[in-house]
């Protein structure tokens, strides 16, 4: 496995927030509603996100699927009102998050193709490195479980795996990372992953996220 994918893993449990320090923030409509169709079978809901320009399936029990845009800046010099506030550019990235009524629990996380934050702590952050599939692939190739899968839609996804895996003493087990390049889109590069799940004593949910996954399309 990868330095920069422990390290993403290990610095985000030590915030959910996906706030970073001083140069992000959340946006204040950060719970926006999502666009969901009833499918043939009870047991799944469809998502569908014009913003993100990608649809796909989810367990009926994850409940509601929300929205999370975390603000930040294209450009490396930081610029501020009269007032001393931080003046943003717009939106670096696009989070979704299944609140069930007990958690909200990030699994997908998209970055627009701007300059990246340079934080790389958050594992939302490695969504900032791909901007092309040659890239994804690259990444892939540098894990030490990956496999390069094709979708039901015939997309090519890296699924990246963790059998077990040790934070702040912590043993977690079965952590599925999977990164698609949107070509030809604003938000280009897009992580989902199951870490939250695992860290709230949920489980693995690998038929959910394989779901997901087979699923998933570009609009």
């Amino acid at each position: 496995m990868s330095f920069f994918f422990l390290q993403s893993i290990f610095f985000l449990l030590l915030s959910f927030s996906l706030v970073g320090n001083g140069c992000t923030q959340t946006s204040s409509a950060d719970k926006q509603p999502f666009e969901k169709q009833e499918k043939s079978s009870s047991s799944l809901l469809s998502y569908t996100d014009p913003v993100l320009g990608i649809s796909f399936d989810y367990p009926a029990s994850w409940k509601q699927i929300m929205v999370k845009e975390e603000q930040g800046f294209y450009t490396q010099e930081e610029k501020k009102d009269k007032k001393g506030n931080l003046l943003y550019d717009g939106v670096i990235h696009r989070n979704l998050l299944v609140d069930n009524g007990h958690q909200s629990l990030f699994f997908l996380s998209a970055h627009d193709k701007g300059t990246p934050l340079g934080r790389g702590g958050f594992l939302s952050d490695l969504s900032d490195h791909f901007h092309s599939q040659e890239q994804i692939e690259i990444w892939c190739e540098e894990q030490l479980d990956c496999e390069m899968v094709t979708t039901s839609s015939g997309l090519h996804v890296a699924h990246a795996y963790t059998a077990k895996t040790e934070i702040w003493g912590e043993p977690l087990e079965n952590i599925d990372v999977y990164a698609i390049f949107h070509p030809n889109h604003a938000f280009g590069g897009i992580v989902i992953f199951n870490l939250n799940f695992v860290k709230e004593h949920l489980g693995r949910e690998e038929e959910a996220f394989q779901t997901l996954i087979h699923s998933f399309k570009f609009l």
